[in-house]
């Protein structure tokens, strides 16, 4: 691998980190709001994730994986809904098994959660989603 290539993905990597962390914020704070307003824990994290796949579609678009073009927004910007779709229902029955069968305390169940839809989310993105071209500064030379 090229020094550039190991840079580029090392740069992904971070940026990666960066809006995963502020998309959690978004997603534990709307979900944190929602309980502090007596909203049940499952509809809080609906909020939780509309809010925060928003956020994320839009950043991972264009400063993660720096796709520019407009081109096939809409289908990207539904294979990611479908995606995060996904990984919300992997969330949702791991919240249930946590809380409800294992009396795990609620904001621990949803840190646990979402570092393992973190990850997932990344891999998905990466290899599915914004797998094609990318705006000219992130082209191999």
């Amino acid at each position: 691998m090229k020094l550039n290539q190991f840079v580029n993905h090392a740069n992904e990597g971070f940026r990666y980190l960066i809006v995963g962390g502020m998309t959690t914020l978004i997603n534990l704070l709307v979900y944190q709001i929602g309980l502090w307003l007596g909203i049940g824990y499952l509809v809080a994290t609906t909020f939780a994730f509309t809010a925060s796949v928003i956020f994320a579609f839009f950043a991972n678009k264009y400063y993660v994986f720096k796709k520019v073009t407009p081109k096939g927004i809409w289908r990207e910007l539904m294979i990611f809904a479908g995606s995060r779709i996904s990984t919300f229902l992997i969330e949702t029955i791991g919240l249930i098994v946590w809380i409800s069968v294992l009396a795990v305390q609620e904001m621990l169940a949803k840190l646990i959660m979402n570092i393992i839809v973190i990850v997932l989310n990344y891999i998905i993105s990466k290899f599915w989603i914004f797998k094609g071209e990318k705006c000219e500064e992130n082209r191999e030379s």
